[in-house]
């Protein structure tokens, strides 16, 4: 599983590029594009435990949560993210990347186990 974490713009700050700044630690994503473009779901830990999911998708002209800060993220425990980012992962396999599937599947369960190893 690849974790990208940089910098979108010169000067720009948001929590997929900065997410100490927000009181977070970027715990790993889950990429489901191929090629120039990225649909990118991403899970974040807070200082006190809980976590957080986003998701984002664009093309090469901008980077992944480019406009979004903590408020954007959604509170989850870690089996709601679990469920979500799979039943997502295979409604984008329906539709475009079949083949993709067990490597996304593969990648969200590595995610969950990260999430709730103590």
């Amino acid at each position: 599983m690849s974790v990208y974490v940089g910098v979108c713009r010169m000067g720009s700050m948001n929590v997929y590029s900065d997410p100490g700044k927000y009181g977070l630690t970027l715990i790993g994503t889950v990429d489901f594009e191929h090629g120039y473009e990225y649909d990118t779901m991403a899970i974040w830990k807070t200082e006190d435990g809980q976590f957080l999911y986003g998701h984002s998708s664009g093309c090469s002209c901008s980077s992944p949560f480019d406009s979004q800060g903590r408020d954007d993220l959604i509170l989850a425990s870690p089996e709601d993210f679990r469920v979500v980012a799979m039943e997502y992962a295979e409604r984008r396999a329906s539709t475009w990347y079949p083949e993709s599937l067990p490597v996304w599947q593969m990648e969200i369960t590595e995610l969950f186990e990260r999430m709730v190893k103590p």
